[in-house]
This record gives structure tokens, C-alpha cells and sequence, in this order.
């Protein structure tokens, strides 16, 4: 899924679903979130981030945040409360719409939409802090490299990242199973059909996952420059995904 997908996926999620498509819960789909129940698992996860970077004695300047792939805002919201100044960035216009809606600090927490691989709209050296989670993983690998590269350069001295990352599909295997004539002559028709029927049937958008391995990623965050403070375990992405959590430090 190119970066024009991903976006034309999350715009659609923004306006058929937002709050299920951030967080799956089964029992939400169709739009049973409760606002406040919502937001309040955002309070619940920047309160649990914060105290593990004090038991892991990580120091964090309290002055801009970025919160990347913020969706309607649940986490940047949470982290108004710990920055002077919060920006949360999205690929999803009908994302950031709503988040402008629901913004209770509009004095200090700002909205940006993104719908390029990188975020050259923000200067280098402009975050004390980047959080992202649930985000990454429905992203290509090369893009979400990309952005990580991006979060380092626009890290100020000593600043810090905390982001997840699934790292590998642990579930039952998915076996492939050989098409029949008449699932193939399906498949052909529905794809010559397809401009047709996008335009008759309302727009459907799924989410991909991915994942980079652990090694592979820490060795990618040395060649970057930066000191990798902390990785730990990470259940985010649910039991199927073996998933985990990188802080890093940018020291200059």
C-alpha cells in the first residue's frame, strides 16, 4: 500500500468509523465508542508511558511534543497536559477535522495534516518529545523507516522518541489455498469491474500490518545516531503480532 493509498484508507476510516479504526475493539465497531471512555484510555496510556520513563531515569524536556499519527487526538490531548506546546500530525484530513473539533486546548495544541513520506513541514530541531504508537505498523516498511529518520531530525539535542513497532506475525499460520477456475474468472471480473462498482457501492478501507524485526530495527536506530535508551515488550497490536516498544535519545 503506497503512501495515496494509506491516506485515501484512513480518510475513509475518518469519516465511516474514526474512533473504532484507532482503537479495534470489537465491541465499538459501528460506532459505540463513548467520547469520554475514548479519551480517557489516551489519559490512561500517556500516564503509563510517563512512569516508565521515570523508572528508567529518562529525562524529558516538558516544552513541544509531536504526537505522529494522531488520529482525532486521544494521545495528544493526554500529552497537552505534560508540554507547553503539542503538535499532532496525521495523513488523514477527515482525522484532523475531527480532532480540531474535539480540541479542548487550542492554545497550545495544534493539528497539521501530511500526506507525504516524510515531515519536512516541521524544522529540524523543533520536539523536546515524539510519541507514536499504533501507527507505524500499518505502514510499509520503507516508510515507516523513513518517518523514524524524521522523527531523529527533528529531535532538539538530548530530545526523546518513544515509539511501537510490531516485529513479527506470531499467529496461526495463514495458508494459502489454490484458486478454483471459477474463483479466478471472479477475481479477474471484479477488477475489470472495479472503477464501476466504486463508483455505485460506498468506499471500503481495510488496514495492512507490517512489522520490522527487532534486530534489524535497533541496528537501523544505531546507524541513525542515536542511543537506544530502552526496548521492551509490547502488546499494542494484540497476541497475534510479537510487537515492541523503542525510546530513544538523540545526544546531539
Amino acid at each position: 500500500m503506497n503512501i495515496k493509498e494509506l491516506q485515501r484508507n484512513w480518510n475513509t476510516f475518518g469519516k465511516q468509523d474514526p474512533l473504532w479504526a484507532i482503537i479495534t475493539r470489537a465491541d465499538k465497531k459501528g460506532k459505540k465508542w463513548d467520547l469520554d471512555e475514548f479519551f480517557k484510555t489516551g489519559d490512561r496510556k500517556i500516564h503509563q508511558l510517563f512512569d516508565m520513563l521515570r523508572e528508567q531515569k529518562i529525562k524529558v524536556n516538558k516544552g513541544s511534543a509531536l504526537d505522529f499519527g494522531c488520529g482525532v487526538g486521544r494521545l495528544t490531548l493526554a500529552l497537552a497536559s505534560h508540554f507547553q506546546q503539542v503538535n499532532g500530525v496525521d495523513i488523514a484530513e477527515s482525522m484532523i477535522e475531527l480532532a480540531n473539533r474535539y480540541n479542548k486546548y487550542p492554545e497550545r495544541c495544534k493539528y497539521f495534516v501530511n500526506t507525504k513520506d516524510d515531515l519536512s513541514l516541521f524544522s529540524e530541531r523543533s520536539f523536546d518529545f515524539i510519541y507514536t504508537v499504533i501507527v507505524l505498523q500499518h505502514m510499509r516498511q520503507e516508510y515507516a523507516k523513513s518517518y523514524i529518520a524524521e522523527f531523529v531530525r527533528l529531535l532538539k539535542p538530548s530530545g526523546v522518541a518513544v515509539f511501537q513497532m510490531p516485529a513479527k506475525y506470531i499467529g496461526p499460520p495463514q495458508q494459502a489455498t489454490k484458486q478454483s477456475l471459477f474463483q479466478r474468472v471472479t477475481v479477474k471480473l471484479k477488477q475489470m469491474l472495479k472503477p464501476l462498482i466504486k463508483l455505485i457501492l460506498p468506499e471500503r478501507a481495510h488496514m495492512e500490518m507490517y512489522g520490522i524485526e527487532h534486530d534489524e530495527m535497533v541496528s537501523y536506530l544505531k546507524q541513525l545516531g542515536v542511543v537506544v535508551a530502552d526496548v521492551r515488550k509490547d502488546d499494542s497490536p494484540g497476541p497475534l503480532w510479537e510487537s515492541y516498544q523503542y525510546t530513544i535519545i538523540k545526544t546531539a
